[in-house]
């Protein structure tokens, strides 16, 4: 059985819906993080987190791993965008990777971070996700930094065919977010390219060993004072061990 199964919703009811009526092995627990600040649309019975405020991306997936890792007690949990569509067996094969492949602490599958296991030991050492990111963008690329500096172990879910609609949150936004979610787009690539030593938009080119090259624990972060003026789950992150 899969021990949780978690998203992050802010629009789009069908594709949640979608998403979760795809759904096709047992979930002991089923999270849904509603940042819309609207009545949460379901299907089917889960268990919605809220803080009554878009808490963006990173602040959803860091409250998904509270409540997995530290109320739930759970050894691990897969998160999903709100958009894909689980295909039969996908599930089951997520599930089989991470018992074939116990050394792994983190696994995901063709879609990376549209869908993804953590499991306690990466929780563990890495901790949470970089909120300074908001409301979405780069808190992936800065988690997979971490990642690979804390020699995390990392397996691949092969032959999974699950659909993914592609930016519907931002599409289906009007203007005005659409606007504000391209302003901090740049200014969210300013940070993490000072952060990693690398040009703006050119994930990959990272350089630097540690956060800013000043030579402290890799995993370490705190929110900016502008960003603590905005929503957020965490103004820092709670587990530095690498």
């Amino acid at each position: 059985m899969i021990p949780a199964l978690a998203t992050a919703y802010v629009n789009r009811p069908d594709l949640l819906n979608r998403m979760l009526s795809s759904v096709d092995a047992p979930c002991e627990h089923l999270l849904v993080v509603n940042n819309s600040g609207k009545p949460l649309p379901q299907t089917r019975p889960i268990e919605e987190l809220s803080l009554g405020v878009n808490l963006g991306c990173a602040g959803a997936w860091n409250m998904i791993l509270d409540r997995a890792f530290n109320q739930l007690n759970l050894p691990w949990v897969l998160i999903c965008g709100s958009d894909i569509e689980w295909q039969p067996g996908d599930l089951n094969t997520f599930e089989k990777t991470v018992n074939d492949f116990p050394e792994a602490s983190f696994l995901n599958g063709p879609l990376a971070f549209n869908h993804f296991v953590i499991c306690r030991a990466c929780w563990e050492k890495i901790g949470a996700f970089w909120e300074e990111s908001y409301p979405a963008f780069l808190e992936d690329s800065d988690y997979w930094q971490r990642i690979r500096r804390c020699a995390i172990k990392v397996a691949g879910a092969e032959g999974l065919w699950t659909k993914h609609e592609g930016s519907a949150s931002l599409k289906a936004g009007d203007e005005e977010f659409r606007s504000f979610v391209r302003q901090r787009h740049q200014r969210t690539w300013s940070k993490y390219a000072a952060k990693w030593g690398c040009p703006e938009w050119s994930s990959g080119l990272e350089t630097f060993a540690t956060p800013f090259n000043e030579g402290g624990p890799i995993n370490a972060w705190k929110l900016s004072p502008e960003r603590m003026n905005e929503p957020h789950y965490y103004t820092e992150n709670p587990i530095v061990t690498c």
